[in-house]
């Protein structure tokens, strides 16, 4: 009885040895593709700050990257890849151009604003001449703009009434002084908004206002340029009816935050 237990666990020992032996197959695992052909990445610029002085804008940024490789007779090509921040969207992927014997390049351009704030990711790998993946390094460029304050209305004048004269035109001048604390022209747009009685708003607005000295008589009514009071001129004729209006007035900046907007009324009256 002892002999045939002995038996027993002696062949369940060697059958789980077999079993276990059979789980990975002899010789180099054919899943082992890598091969570290790419030793070493350089990016250039890493970090890009942009400060007030430059003023909110678009901008394209150059950049330079460089990779060290092992044996390069052994690789068909060379890749990157360049990924945005958070969102892991691939945004540039290309292939590297020989430089000297173990130095490739490659070059391209990042299209940012100077109030931006990402991170980008850059992968680099290879594949060799039989067609294996190499290993992968990866950089970062870190891009890093410059916070500002919103626009700022400062004032808003206008005349509260006009009467409808019997012939003949009669001028409205709206007029906005806004500023922006990284300058004036960061100021996109200053906008005027009119809504009568109905809640209608009147037609073609938002209505640009300008800072642009034009007085002739098509011109926004403006009286100095580039004095931070944006204008816009209406002309009251009898084709009008009394009306009381609500009126508003905003900035926005280039980046499309924008100010507190200041409210007041309007009449035109008989």
């Amino acid at each position: 009885m002892i002999s045939k237990i002995r038996f027993s666990l002696l062949f369940l020992a060697v059958a789980f040895l077999l079993f276990q032996a059979c789980d990975d197959p002899p010789g180099t695992s054919p899943y082992e593709t890598s091969r570290n052909l790419i030793s070493s990445l350089e990016i250039s610029p890493e970090d890009i700050q942009f400060e007030p002085e430059m003023g909110i804008k678009d901008t394209t940024v150059a950049v330079q990257l460089q990779v060290g490789v092992l044996s390069p007779d052994e690789l068909s090509e060379v890749n990157y890849r360049v990924i945005a921040g958070a969102s892991n969207t691939l945004l540039r992927d290309g292939q590297f151009q020989p430089q000297s014997d173990n130095k490739l390049g490659a070059s391209f351009s990042l299209n940012t604003s100077t109030t931006q704030f990402i991170n980008y990711r850059v992968e680099v790998y290879g594949r060799t001449l039989d067609n294996q993946v190499t290993n992968t390094i990866q950089g970062k460029i870190n891009i890093l703009g410059f916070l500002t304050d919103p626009p700022e209305v400062l004032s808003f004048d206008h005349p509260e009434t006009v009467q409808i004269p019997s012939g003949g035109n009669r001028a409205a001048r709206f007029e906005t002084m806004a500023v922006h604390p990284a300058g004036n022209e960061n100021i996109e747009a200053v906008y005027l908004e009119l809504f009568d009685s109905n809640g209608i708003q009147l037609g073609g607005g938002p209505f640009t206002m300008l800072d642009d000295g034009d007085t002739s008589t098509g011109g926004s009514g403006d009286l100095e340029a580039g004095d931070n009071i944006y204008t816009r001129r209406f002309f009251v004729n009898n084709q009008n009816s009394p009306e009381v209006y609500n009126v508003f007035t905003y900035a926005i900046d280039r980046m499309g935050v924008s100010s507190d907007t200041l409210f007041s009324t309007f009449s035109i009256v008989e």
